[in-house]
């Protein structure tokens, strides 16, 4: 009996020690970073169009490509660049080829995000490698998934995420442009850079109004911190980017939508209680993103990777940045708050993007002016032990992104999609049978039941709500509307 005992405690350790050496490796980290995204890319599969998808698909279908740019902007807003991109999905023949590109955008979006990243921290002109660039850009695209309050409206929601994500995505690429331009040593790739983020910058401010107030403030901080012959280029971004929200701003389609709102109350008022409001909530999400356990340990692992060991000239430019983004970040709320009154999941997205880029700047600028202590460095290699530790809690963890992920695509999300489907038979079989007001069952009995990395909301009880009116107008029927709703319950754990 001892000689088993001991036998099997050996064999514990041995293992031990092979995953302590495993863990050590860097493809392990590697690999585990793959891990903790690839649920993201596998629930794209089940993806279907929800909420106004519906309805900006009739609209493509019936007015063509341009046209229905030209109707988003008359009638309902001035983003050029989020509705160019509507039309490249929504305008799909049929309804297959249109679920096909529903399902690709999610995994397009999530590896544009990453090269984004990239390309935004080699434009900081640090002296680290292409591979420390791209687990900063991994490890950033995680934490952003693993905090934002709904996934589904940053990657699989596609109305939503043209909007927003592209947003997000082509700021990371003018801060990269931006960097280069600065650190560029020839004039020839002064003007290639500074070309560049100039028609990026007229892109970026078409795809929403928080960008607009991103892009002119941080141009604008720019062009002041600039002197000498590198001047012009950050006045050449800035008018670009300042015709491109002119036209933006200008839309008849954003004083239609915001009309219901401003008749309501005295202009100084609404002044006043939107900036209230945008700050009060700024201040409260901050505080919530900033207690999170997730981003602490994070930061913890950050300062043992960067591991500075001596002061920086770079200090006075990381607190400029963080307190510039800081107040971006108070702002940044206003223009939705000022036109709906409401500040919806897919703006705190955005919102919380910069607070990572904020928190982390200001990381820097306190460890590069005071170097960390010998005694709390740690080797490279036990570094990258506690950041595979890190990333398997994460898969392992309850409360977060990646775990729901998993469970979503393990659970639920196949159930889920063949709801979908066997309701698209049925309206489409209904149409055909002449029906034209129709009432369908939910597409799962349960609240719980729907896969909620990927799914908004169901149809409502009565058919004028949006994506009821969307989903009827696409199956040629009068209207839809469901006969009652899951049932909103909590299942206990061991069920």
């Amino acid at each position: 009996m001892e000689t088993v005992k001991a036998f099997f405690i050996q064999g514990l350790k041995s293992v031990g020690r092979q995953l302590v050496q495993l863990s050590s490796k860097p493809a392990t980290e590697w690999l585990m970073l793959f891990v903790c995204l690839l649920p993201f890319v596998l629930i794209s599969v089940f993806n279907h169009p929800t909420d106004d998808d519906f309805l900006d698909a009739v609209l493509a279908r019936q007015q063509g490509f341009w046209k229905s740019m030209g109707f988003y902007y008359q009638h309902w807003t001035g983003r050029y660049t989020s509705s160019f991109l509507y039309g490249l999905v929504y305008k799909s023949a049929t309804l297959d080829s249109w679920l096909l590109a529903l399902r690709l955008a999610p995994v397009i979006l999530l590896i544009s995000l990453t090269g984004a990243g990239y390309f935004a921290i080699g434009g900081l002109g640090l002296p680290i490698s292409a591979s420390m660039k791209w687990r900063f850009a991994l490890y950033g695209v995680l934490l952003y998934l693993c905090g934002i309050p709904l996934v589904a409206s940053a990657l699989y929601w596609f109305n939503g995420a043209a909007v927003y994500t592209s947003g997000l995505i082509l700021g990371l690429l003018l801060a990269g442009l931006i960097g280069r331009c600065i650190h560029a040593t020839s004039s020839a790739d002064r003007v290639i850079w500074g070309i560049l983020a100039a028609i990026n910058g007229a892109l970026l401010v078409g795809t929403n109004e928080l960008m607009i107030v991103v892009t002119l403030i941080v141009v604008t901080v720019w062009l002041l911190g600039t002197t000498g012959p590198k001047k012009h280029w950050p006045l050449v971004v800035l008018i670009a980017a300042s015709i491109g929200a002119i036209i933006t701003v200008a839309a008849p389609g954003n004083f239609a939508r915001a009309d219901t709102v401003l008749r309501t109350m005295p202009l100084w008022y609404q002044i006043g209680r939107t900036g209230a409001k945008s700050i009060y909530l700024t201040i409260s999400h901050i505080a919530d993103w900033g207690s999170n356990g997730l981003l602490l340990s994070a930061t913890v692992l950050f300062v043992w990777w960067v591991r500075p060991r001596y002061p920086s000239a770079y200090t006075g430019k990381w607190l400029r940045g963080a307190a510039v983004g800081g107040m971006v970040m108070v702002i940044m709320a206003m223009p939705t708050l000022w036109i709906t009154n409401d500040v919806p999941a897919r703006v705190w997205n955005v919102v919380y993007l910069l607070f990572l880029l904020c928190w982390f700047a200001g990381v820097l600028a306190a460890i590069s002016r005071r170097p960390l202590p010998a005694s709390w460095r740690v080797t490279g290699r036990n570094g990258r032990r506690l950041r595979v530790l890190w990333l398997v809690l994460i898969v392992l963890g309850y409360n977060n992104a990646v775990h729901s992920a998993y469970i979503d695509v393990a659970f639920k999300a196949q159930r889920y999609n063949r709801a979908q489907d066997q309701r698209y038979a049925l309206l489409q079989q209904l149409q055909r049978m002449g029906r034209h007001d129709v009432e369908v069952q939910a597409l799962l009995p349960h609240e719980y039941q729907y896969p909620g990395t990927i799914f908004l909301h169901e149809l409502e009880l009565f058919p004028n709500d949006i994506a009821n009116e969307g989903m009827a107008a696409y199956f040629g029927l009068d209207s839809v509307r469901i006969k009652s709703l899951p049932a909103r319950i909590r299942r206990h754990m061991r069920e």
